[in-house]
This record gives structure tokens, sequence and C-alpha cells, in this order.
């Protein structure tokens, strides 16, 4: 019945799909008696679960994240399946559509979406309105608050201090969401200036209300260690709760579906399934980095997976890497039997084994042996007899059927094959295929590890996706700036290739360029913020040296101490009330001098030689 219902479903807009199930939800919540089954099949009460976490005590660590329920429509529905918090959100200040439609992709070989909602939701008021009518019950509700579209980036602060001073009294904590790939330009307010500016001005409202609210940052699972690396100095900075990792991602690597179809989908966040590891990789970096200085939300779902999953899933890569096939197992280019048998504990020898043949999916194979394994235990334990048999895998249903019993070997003819021609592989061909092949992915890891200094998060950023890894090895040939080469790739490049729907090979003509652009930043010629706003962008769309487009258009940093230093003092005279709160005590005004300076230099100010010059004045 459930693969009837979900083939019926799946034929339907997974976003028209959400909006009927969820009214179907608050249909069947209305009637008390369904309310309590549905509580006492999914809820948990046990104290053991509850976790304090900065200063908020939750019922259990599980909960529900924000894009789910962005209008605060169905909290009291969600909460009779038990989470021990919800999020809301995104909220903005002033309702808006979102993308145009479709927008919500699925992808059933991966277990995951592609999305671009574009923050679609019914403006702050009416979000903060209806929650001031939620019966809570214990239940904890975070905020996620970001900046409307038409919202310069420059004034995003004003959208998010909207959104905070509204929904102050409804909601337990906050998330400040600067991480959606679906908000033109939303993505660069992660750059530290800017995050620094939203940041502090959020805590600085926080610090003056009686009881101050639990604020914490959303971030991108796409960003690179010097980024990650920031985001650590700003928590610490700002003091901020903690960190959500992650949001949606907008790499393609690995993915199970084919190209043609991620083609036709275009842009958007990816998750689910395909970002579990991405995520992990993420919060182990960020945990072990801070030595756990803060607390992380994890976000991506809760998933297992089977030691054949993951050794199938490796053989898969493989063979793309190397460019045998493509891989797609739905499409025949790789099928996989299992093999399955069982034994008692203590025992040493394996039971009779039933072959699973043919199966199309990595996601079938998990299902078909978790079946099998589950089917013997239960003959087992029976008394009964398992037959060797050679099984097929029924994906309406998840279950198994015999195709026919077996004995040993005997099935098996024991003479050449008559339509296939003999031949034999020499030691000198075999050779030849083995000097023809590529470095493998392991290998490279631990050449770019040893000898680009680059951290185990970049190299398997890096190595996820094999034309990623070409292109790296490509432009690494012809500069020295290893480590900003990966930060440019896992930000701004792979950003570039989301939005414009294009792929690694494209950019190979305008690998000069880029060599050109990485010594302008190292130089400090330019700064990276308008390195990746302005003028990687430009040059992507004509090829054009970027120290010409730069000076051209005035975009060259000063380095002279003489020059910054008028910035510095008219910044310092438009602001004298936050020059004696900053001597005070105030540290944090820092990142707001540090904005100021960059605005009315057009951006041209050196940021060291800036926070230099304002410390110095500030003293």
């Amino acid at each position: 019945m459930y693969g009837l219902v979900k083939r019926i479903l799946f034929l339907i807009s997974p976003e028209r799909v959400h909006h009927w199930v969820m009214a179907g939800l608050k249909a069947t919540c209305s009637i008390g008696v369904f309310r309590k089954a549905i509580q006492s099949v999914y809820t948990l009460d046990d104290s053991k679960l509850a976790k304090e976490v900065f200063g908020l005590t939750f019922k259990n660590p599980v909960g529900l994240a924000a894009g789910f329920d962005k209008n605060a429509e169905y909290i009291e529905d969600l909460a009779t399946f038990g989470f021990g918090f919800i999020e809301i959100g995104t909220v903005t200040p002033l309702p808006q559509p979102g993308n145009p439609t479709p927008r919500m992709f699925r992808l059933p070989a991966d277990e995951g979406l592609i999305n671009r909602m574009g923050f679609n939701n019914q403006g702050v008021d009416v979000v903060a309105d209806r929650l001031s009518r939620v019966e809570r019950n214990g239940l904890i509700i975070g905020g996620n608050i970001g900046k409307n579209k038409a919202t310069p980036n420059e004034k995003a602060v004003n959208d998010y201090v909207i959104c905070f001073d509204r929904l102050f009294d409804v909601v337990d904590y906050f998330v400040v969401n600067v991480s959606s790939p679906n908000t033109p330009g939303l993505r660069e307010l992660q750059e530290k200036d800017a995050l620094h500016k939203i940041l502090t001005n959020l805590q600085s409202l926080n610090a003056k209300l009686l009881n101050p609210k639990p604020i914490l940052l959303k971030i991108a699972p796409d960003l690179n260690t010097t980024q990650l690396d920031e985001i650590i100095d700003l928590v610490e900075e700002t003091k901020i709760e903690g960190v959500i990792a992650s949001n949606t991602s907008i790499s393609r690597a690995n993915l199970k579906t084919d190209h043609t179809t991620l083609v036709a989908i275009g842009n958007g966040g990816v998750s689910g399934l395909p970002i579990k590891d991405k995520s992990t990789q993420v919060i182990k970096y960020l945990s072990e980095k801070s030595q756990n200085a803060f607390p992380i939300i994890g976000v991506g779902g809760i998933h297992s997976a089977q030691d054949a999953f993951l050794f199938v899933s490796e053989v898969r890569r493989l063979v793309r890497w190397i460019g045998v096939c493509d891989g797609n197992m739905e499409e025949g280019s790789l099928r996989c039997d299992a093999n399955i048998s069982i034994r008692l504990k203590g025992d040493t020898k394996l039971g009779t084994r039933v072959e699973v043949k043919n199966l199309n999916s990595i996601r079938n194979i998990k299902k078909a042996i978790e079946f099998e394994i589950d089917r013997l235990i239960k003959i087992t334990e029976a008394g009964g007899t398992i037959l060797q048999q050679t099984r097929s895998f029924d994906a309406n249903n998840d279950t198994t059927f015999s195709i026919r019993d077996k004995e040993d070997a005997n099935d098996y003819m024991y003479f050449p094959d008559p339509d296939l021609a003999p031949f034999q592989l020499t030691q000198q061909y075999i050779k030849d295929i083995e000097a023809a092949l590529p470095v493998l992915q392991a290998e490279l890891k631990n050449t770019w590890k040893s000898n680009y200094a680059l951290s185990e998060y970049d190299v398997e950023q890096l190595c996820e996706n094999k034309e990623e890894a070409d292109f790296y090895a490509a432009w690494t040939k012809q500069t020295s700036h290893y480590k900003s080469a990966a930060n440019w790739i896992l930000g701004p490049i792979r950003e570039y290739l989301n939005e414009n729907n294009t792929s690694y090979n494209s950019l190979l003509p305008f690998i000069p360029y880029l060599v050109e652009l990485l010594d302008l930043v190292a130089s400090n010629q330019l700064n990276f913020s308008v390195a990746s706003g302005k003028v990687f962008k430009a040059i992507m769309q004509q090829m054009q040296s970027p120290t010409e487009y730069a000076k051209s258009n005035n975009l060259l940093q000063s380095n002279s101490s003489d020059e910054i230093e008028i910035w510095v003092d008219q910044v310092l005279l438009m602001h004298p009330e936050k020059v004696i709160e900053y001597k005070k005590g105030k540290k944090g005004l820092i990142g707001l001098f540090t904005g100021e300076v960059k605005k009315l230099s057009q951006g041209k100010a050196d940021p060291k030689m800036t926070m230099q010059l304002l410390e110095q004045k500030l003293k």
C-alpha cells in the first residue's frame, strides 16, 4: 500500500504534496483521539533524553529544522511527533513569494531534494502573531531570520534587527540565516566583516533586554577552512551562543541522479542524505578546531548505512573517478549481487547463503540486505531450514522473492562458453592499463595534504568530484597559492557554477586570469570581498585581465597609511557616541568602524592596516 501511495505522490510536485500532507495532518490532529494516537506512537518522554544547551532545556535532542514550517502554521500538529524543538522560518520583515515555481525537485536515487524556494514566507508580523497563540507545553521554538530579496546587502542588518525585535517575545532562540543559496548575494553576508556587523548589532540589542535570547548562526556546508576559522573567531568575538551546521549545499558532487536531470533542474540547494557527510565534516572541523568552545546543532537528517552500502558507494565513486563508466545503477552501468548468510553468536562458520541478484540502486542494496538478514533470522529462530536460493528484490514493497533454488556449484557448467572467444591478457597489456589510470583519490589527498599543506577537510571537499579535482590540479600547476585556490573553489567558484548551471570545463580558459586574481589578493592589491564579488564575476563575463578591470573601475586597494588614516578619521568623527561606547568596553564596535571605513573607501582600504589604525586611535 505504501509503495503504491508513494508512486502516486511522486507523480505530483513535491511542494504541492507538502501542502496537501500538512493540511491533512492539521485536519487529523483537530480530532482529539487521532492526535492522541499519533502522540502515543511517536512521542517518547524520558528524562534521560533531556538536554540543557545555551540556557534552554530541550525535552530531547531531536528537532525539526527550519524550512518545513516556514510560517509557523503547524507547530502544535508537528509537536505530536515528539520533537524536542521546532524551528520556523526563514522569516523576513516583509512577505515575499519566493522564487518562481517549480522550485523543489526530488532526487529519489539520492534520497535528497534540490530546492530554490527563496525565503517564501508571509512576513514577520503574521508569523509573530501566529506564534503568540501557540500552546507550547514545554516545546522549544527557534526563529530563523533573514533579509528580503529586495534589500541590498549593505542594509541587510536592518532586516535582521526588525525580525529580531518582532519575534523576541514569541521564540526561545534565534537563528541568523545568511547561508541560503536561493537569495541572490545572500551568501556574501557570510564574509567576516558583513557577519560581524549583523551579529554585533543583534547582540547589542539583545544585551539591553531583560532576558536576552540565545543567538545562533546558520552556515553553509560549502565553506572552506579559512571561512570556518573566521566563523570560530566570530563566535568568540560576538559571544553568540553557537552554530547550526548546515544549510543546503550548492555542490552536485557524487550525486547518483544523472547529469541530464540535474542540468534540467538547474540551480538550488541540495538537502537530505547527499549532504550528511559534508555537514558532518563541517561539524567535526568546527568542534575540533574550537576545542568544543560552543554548541553545534547538526542539520541534514538522521540516517544509517550498512557496510555493503558504503562499499558499493565507494566502488561507484571509483569507476566514475577513473572513467570506466558513469556508475548509474538504474540504467545498468553498474549492478550488484548481494550474498547474505547469518550465524549464531559464538559460531565461527556462516550458515547457508542466499544471493539477491541485479540490485539496481545503492538504496535497494541496503534494503535487500536488511530484509534478508531479518528473514533468515526469523527462519532460524522458528527452527526452519534456510534454502540456498537466488532471489530478486521487489522495490514496491522492499521485500525479496525466490527466483530459483540451487545446489552449491553444480548449477554452473564447467566448460568454456561457446559464445565467448578465448583471449589472454599479457603482462604488458596490464601494465599499459595501469599506466593510463588517473591518480586515485586516496593518493591525491595525501599528496595535496603533504605538498600543499591542505587540511583533511579541504582535500575531502576537493576530491568529491573528479572534474573539480582536475580543475584544481590544472590551476595549481600555474600558481603556488594552493590554499587560496582551494578556498576559491569551495566558495565563489562553486557558487558561480551553481548560479550559472555550468561546468568546470567552461572555466579552464580562464585559469590564467584566476592566477592573476590570486596574485592581486595575495599582494593586498584587492581584498577578497571585492575580488570575489565584483572582479571575478566581471572577468567570467568577458575574458579580461583582472588587473585591467580593477584599475579601470577604481577597485585596487590602497596600502597608503596616509589615505587610510583620512578615512578612519572621517568614520570616527561621524560616530562620536560609538567611540565613547567602545572606550567604555564595547569592543565589538570595532566591526562597525571597519565596516564604515570599508564603505567609505568603497572597499579599497586594506583591512589589516585599517584595523591597526583604528586600534591606535581608539586607545
